[in-house]
């Protein structure tokens, strides 16, 4: 359900039992998720952003500040249950039991916590920061297809343009071709949509697949891979395999190897 506050003064908004939509108003505002998956945006004045129970998100990404673009964009320290915006006063956010973050069009600074956090800097050069927890740095809205190397830390295309990412583990692509490359730690790798390559580097590295619309076929022996996101995927340096919600096929090869299919019929072949 979306929750939207077209008034000038303070205000308490909450949400329901499933997955809500809360935006704030003007004025210094309430937010509550209550329960489900929630995506809280405070606007503008002194708001408190409360995610409640599930995996809750502060979204900045309507945010427009008085100043030019060169100047504008979010700070937000999920660690400091804190957000506000670089130049002047305009907004300050208190968050509690928010897990995800996404900034604004502008150059952000996005900061995680102890837990598992998902960040979506959108356009900018961002730097995105990952804390103890595994943490995913998203670009599933870019308009362009990505390169992203958590290797190298050189990130080019679309919404990665000059993204600094530290403490990344995961990465999740647009839905255009993209290239993804871990590094020496244990990365989930989802290309999203299109024909994507997937770099494993180093560690036991995955190729995920859960939020694919239609079944996927992935053969890490044969390396053919068809179906729903999987669909000419290419995976290099991938120990592991993570299907959809529906029905999958999921072939490993000699190596070691962890194989997830998630709902739907699956079909697990170890081959090892």
């Amino acid at each position: 359900m979306i929750f939207y506050d077209d008034r000038i003064g303070d205000s308490i908004l909450e949400g329901g039992n499933l997955g809500d939509f809360i935006y704030g108003g003007s004025g210094n505002d309430i937010l509550r998720g209550g329960e489900g998956d929630d995506t809280l945006m405070g606007n503008l004045g002194i708001n408190i952003i409360q995610g409640g129970s599930g995996s809750n998100t502060a979204s900045y990404v309507g945010y427009d500040g008085p100043n030019s673009p060169d100047t504008l964009g979010v700070e937000v320290f999920l660690d400091e249950r804190e957000a506000y915006n670089k130049e002047g006063f305009v907004f300050y956010d208190t968050l509690v039991d928010i897990q995800n973050v996404v900034g604004t069009r502008f150059i952000d600074l996005l900061v995680g916590d102890a837990g598992d956090n998902i960040f979506e800097g959108l356009n900018g050069a961002d730097v995105i920061r990952g804390g103890p927890g595994i943490d995913t740095s998203s670009y599933e809205t870019s308009p362009f297809s990505v390169d992203v190397n958590l290797t190298t830390n050189i990130n080019n295309g679309g919404d990665a343009w000059g993204d600094i990412l530290e403490r990344i583990e995961n990465l999740r692509g647009s839905r255009q071709d993209d290239i993804l490359m871990g590094d020496a730690k244990a990365n989930v790798l989802e290309g999203g949509e299109e024909a994507d390559r997937l770099f494993g580097a180093g560690g036991s590295d995955t190729a995920g697949y859960e939020h694919s619309l239609l079944g996927v076929t992935v053969n890490l022996r044969l390396g053919i891979n068809t179906g729903g996101d999987a669909q000419g995927d290419t995976l290099t340096d991938i120990e592991n395999l993570r299907g959809s919600r529906y029905e999958d096929v999921l072939i490993g090869d000699s190596g070691v190897n962890i194989l997830t299919g998630l709902a739907g019929n699956d079909t697990l072949r170890g081959m090892g």
